[in-house]
């Protein structure tokens, strides 16, 4: 579901695993120490598109994600097996030893890459790789 939004509410107050809980994909991050009104406020903020932090942790975030949240680098909402096969094609896999390492079909794969290019607007092979490397799914060459 691409199109549902995520707020981590959570008792950890630490930034570095806020920026880490960004990396895979949320929109925000709440402590549940938090009062109801700053609930609300995470809400409508993700819910026009922006990114909320608990202002609690927010000066210590990483800035990307708190200066101009609708640029900032974050992966589409790929799913754990998405994430796999779109892994193994950067490293060089074939499709027939991501058959071998997934334990799949030929036919699981491709709807798979087909479906995440749909997904990511990418119309090519290099292009899947380059995504890849930007949202750290591989180390840059």
């Amino acid at each position: 579901m691409p199109r549902v939004e995520l707020i981590f509410l959570t008792m950890n107050p630490d930034s570095d695993v806020a920026s880490e809980a960004f990396r895979i994909g949320p929109s925000g991050y709440l402590l549940k120490t938090s009062q109801g009104d700053e609930l609300l406020r995470a809400v409508r903020d993700v819910v026009s598109g922006m990114f909320y932090v608990t202002p609690e942790i927010q000066q210590e975030m990483e800035e990307p994600f708190i200066q101009d949240p609708k640029t900032a680098s974050r992966p589409t909402h790929l799913a754990l097996r998405q994430r796999e096969i779109v892994q193994l094609l950067a490293e060089g896999s074939s499709t027939q030893e991501i058959v071998s390492i997934l334990e799949i079909s030929i036919r699981t794969v491709h709807f798979h890459k087909c479906g995440i290019m749909e997904e990511l607007g990418l119309a090519s092979h290099a292009q899947l790789v380059q995504y890849a490397i930007k949202h750290s799914l591989i180390p840059p060459p």
